[in-house]
């Protein structure tokens, strides 16, 4: 099935129309399927396909009516992360938030709920991450593009936090590693979404490399700064190096203007 928040849910509705047994169908990410013994798997259908979509917001719906808004604002962020066993934690979540009504917000020693509560909180450090080092590159167009790559689909999540700190300026920020990218025009009260995969999205990275003439400077300002309140020879033997990897994860530094060289 397709590991989008609209695949594990119209999975998740279409098990329950079939009226299959919770306790014996469990969902797996497409191309992560290893059936057990005396298993088989079925093929979900796409989002794409006609009428999914429509019945994975019939059941987001019918699941923020039944649990309340908290319950459903964590399984949307469950959906984002990149952990190979989101879809399973999600369906049996909604399918016991179904069962027990808003009472489930409440079972905090449920495994099930445990686990997608897991899920989220990871999900929201993630979100943190991309609105703490997300770092835009002015272009000669006048524009200003960021490249991150995060370890969940943050970039729908935390669109808006940019759209807010720069509200006249035309910007886009792509994440290769989810195939998606945020735009906003100048004055827009939110940013446009899109998937962009092959050349569509090798042409996004490319103009990342055609930037204004201020820009390096700019990048040498900002390098100078952080190593002028930086403590000195913070390297990996050295007092106070793991603080700066646990605050700025290392996986981040080769998009950070001011360690990119480092």
């Amino acid at each position: 099935m397709d590991p989008s928040l609209e695949g594990i849910l119209a999975a998740t509705g279409l098990g329950y129309l079939a009226h299959a047994d919770a306790r014996r169908l469990r969902l797996v990410a497409r191309g992560a399927a290893q059936p057990r013994i005396g298993e088989a798997y079925l093929e979900a259908p796409s989002p794409s396909e006609e009428g999914m979509v429509e019945l994975a917001t019939r059941v987001l719906g019918g699941f923020r009516q039944r649990c309340g808004a908290t319950c459903a604002r964590r399984l949307v962020l469950a959906a984002a992360t990149d952990d190979a066993g989101a879809a399973e934690a999600i369906h049996r979540y909604v399918r016991l938030g179904f069962s027990r009504g808003t009472a489930l917000l409440d079972l905090v020693a449920d495994g099930r709920c445990l686990e997608l509560n897991r899920l989220a909180r990871s999900t929201l450090s993630e979100c943190e991450h991309t609105r703490q080092f997300v770092r835009f590159s002015h272009l000669s167009d006048g524009s200003w593009m960021a490249r991150f790559e995060p370890t969940a689909n943050t970039i729908p999540l935390t669109a808006q936090h940019f759209v807010r700190r720069m509200p006249t300026e035309r910007f886009f920020i792509v994440d290769p590693v989810h195939h998606v990218a945020a735009f906003h025009q100048w004055g827009a009260k939110r940013a446009d979404l899109l998937t962009v995969r092959g050349a569509l999205l090798d042409g996004l990275l490319d103009r990342g490399r055609q930037v204004a003439g201020d820009e390096e400077l700019a990048r040498m300002l900002w390098r100078n700064f952080y190593g002028a309140v930086a403590l000195p020879g913070r390297d990996a033997s050295q007092r106070g190096y793991d603080l700066r990897v646990g605050l700025m994860p290392k996986r981040l530094w080769k998009n950070l203007t001011e360690l990119a060289d480092a």
